[in-house]
């Protein structure tokens, strides 16, 4: 059986946590062109510092071969390069809490467990009268979708999406989300 484990670092998770109660001044991310993600990187200006949501790829079984996976990291510091066309959306509001979105995905083979996975989905920063949410989007992908408003988390991309996927006849898929309110 191969188990992966992508969810956030508890290094990540102190950063987030150092967030709450803070003034997100503004988000930085390259424009939208066709839909509301980013490639790899997300800047959050608070109270005069940058906090980074990044996607990065690492090398990783994935379902039978090693890929390319991209995977959701925090960090206070940003090795990738600058957007060659940045925006930024003012905020001004505090940080009332974050969540974070993780996934249990399984695979069974013909009745025996051979993929065990968890990973971050995303992270919800709470202002209180609305949510910002960057939700990872698939596997191999490095994008990351912007969502704001209320509830975002419905606006997230749905278990039945992993446990319906193109997988054989003999496969049998499974994916349990996670919540953690920070």
């Amino acid at each position: 059986m191969t188990n992966t484990d992508v969810r956030l670092s508890e290094q990540n998770i102190q950063i987030l946590k150092s967030c709450i109660g803070k003034t997100l001044d503004s988000i930085t991310h390259e424009m939208f062109h066709f839909r509301n993600s980013v490639s790899q990187q997300v800047a959050m200006q608070i109270e005069g510092s940058n906090v980074y949501i990044l996607s990065f790829d690492e090398e990783l079984p994935y379902f039978g071969t090693i890929e390319d996976v991209s995977v959701l990291s925090v960090d206070t510091e940003n090795n990738l390069p600058a957007s060659p066309s940045p925006t930024t959306t003012p905020i001004g509001n505090t940080i009332k809490g974050i969540t974070v979105v993780q996934e249990h995905q399984q695979l069974s083979i013909d009745g025996v467990l051979e993929y065990d996975v968890w990973l971050t989905r995303g992270i919800i920063i709470d202002l209180g009268d609305r949510e910002i949410g960057f939700e990872k989007d698939t596997w191999l992908s490095l994008e990351i979708f912007i969502h704001k408003g209320t509830d975002v988390l419905t606006k997230f991309i749905s278990t039945d999406t992993f446990v319906n996927g193109d997988w054989s006849d003999n496969c049998v898929a499974t994916c349990e989300r996670e919540i953690i309110r920070l």
